[in-house]
């Protein structure tokens, strides 16, 4: 697990975005030559918080290029109650109601699977169990 892909230096003075292909390239076949899953986290571009759907899409990740020729699958996580929460109401009724929503949504989250070369495309629901940290199924907790 790389965490995060922003952090990992490369000893050339290529262009960043160029860099970090070189750094996914050498990623994968480190995963291919050992038959290992090489997992990657990377920042998303400040773009989508200007879009009314927040949920990731591929061209979201920061220098996505190469980071997305490279990656065998990308995964792009979700929470709906990080923005629920940052939105207030001055409506009594209507902050009652997002404060209900909220509580029903508080521990769920979406994974979109925004590229796999040999599977499906689409989305996982899950939520989390906050004292155990444990992540399943939605509606499992």
């Amino acid at each position: 697990v790389v965490d995060h892909l922003g952090l990992v230096k490369s000893t050339t003075q290529k262009p960043r975005t160029i860099e970090l292909g070189d750094i996914t390239d050498e990623l994968a076949t480190i995963a291919k030559d050992f038959n290992i899953a090489v997992v990657v986290l990377c920042q998303l571009n400040r773009s989508l918080e200007s879009r009314d759907n927040k949920r990731p899409e591929l061209h979201d990740l920061r220098n996505s290029g190469e980071i997305e020729e490279n990656a065998a699958c990308v995964l792009g996580l979700y929470r709906p109650a990080y923005y629920l929460e940052k939105t207030k109401h001055d409506d009594m009724a209507k902050e009652l109601d997002r404060k209900e929503q909220l509580k029903k949504i508080e521990n769920d989250y979406e994974v979109h699977v925004l590229k796999q070369r040999n599977g499906p495309l689409g989305e996982v629901k899950l939520s989390c169990h906050m004292p155990t940290n444990s992540i399943g199924n939605k509606g499992r907790y």
